[in-house]
């Protein structure tokens, strides 16, 4: 079950539990995998933070997605601390996820060629902050670096388009 906002209460973290960003991350992860979202943590006393989380519909759309399509590694391997995952969405849509699970913070970074998406094909990534809803104001068309606090995650969403 979800670990989100059980703050040090259960075996979590050794007991200390977890920051907001590491709550965000796992739920991020949960939400991708397509994973039943059950929450753990008393939600009587759950805090603003974990309770804007837990209702975010950007996320939760993502994991409610009707094929369930699992994502992929694009970069790193389950066994790196920077990793970038991809995930097709029925509707047309995609799902690039960068995550840091390494003490510092720092850049993941994707190859668009890694996706099947070469230059010469004329298209490039839309994509759209899944946390803030800022869109990316260029079409990305070849890689992409993404800066990723520790324990963190940026999630994007993507739509193919042509390139400009």
């Amino acid at each position: 079950m979800l670990i989100c906002g059980m703050s040090g209460k259960g075996n979590v973290a050794n007991g200390v539990g977890c920051t907001d960003r590491e709550y965000r991350t796992h739920f991020a992860l949960w939400c991708l995998f397509a994973s039943p979202l059950m929450i753990g943590c008393d939600v009587r006393n759950m805090s603003e933070e974990t309770k804007k989380l837990l209702l975010d519909k950007e996320l939760i759309a993502i994991n409610q997605d009707e094929e369930a399509r699992p994502p992929f590694f694009v970069s790193g391997d389950a066994n790196s601390n920077r990793i970038c995952m991809f995930k097709h969405l029925s509707n047309n849509e995609y799902v690039l996820a960068f995550f840091n699970f390494d003490q510092n913070d720092g850049n993941v970074f994707v190859e668009f060629y890694d996706l099947g998406l070469t230059v010469a094909s004329g298209y490039g990534f839309e994509l759209t902050d899944i946390e803030t809803g800022e869109k990316i104001p260029k079409v990305v068309t070849e890689n992409m670096w993404a800066e990723v606090p520790s324990h963190g995650c940026k999630i994007y969403k993507a739509k193919l388009v042509p390139a400009k």
